[in-house]
């Protein structure tokens, strides 16, 4: 992918900054989106939101850990 790129010590991917501006802006617009239709986010997603966006995670295991977490009542 061009938007990961290795660490300089060779020890796990770490996202370029374009990338970093780029996941930021689409969370950033899909919380406006939902905020027009009265959805807010969750603060128990934000740890694993940030992890994606950092690169820490991709985003299968992004997906797989929002899935996991208990549905709101």
């Amino acid at each position: 992918m061009d938007d990961i790129r290795t660490a300089k010590d060779g020890s796990k991917p770490a996202v370029a900054s374009a990338e970093i501006a780029r996941r930021l802006e689409a969370l950033r617009q899909a919380d406006a989106n939902n905020r027009l239709e009265g959805i807010f986010r969750e603060p128990a997603t934000d740890a694993i939101f940030e992890a994606h966006i950092r690169g820490d995670i991709n985003s299968s295991e992004m997906m797989a850990r929002l899935k996991a977490l208990p549905q709101p009542r």
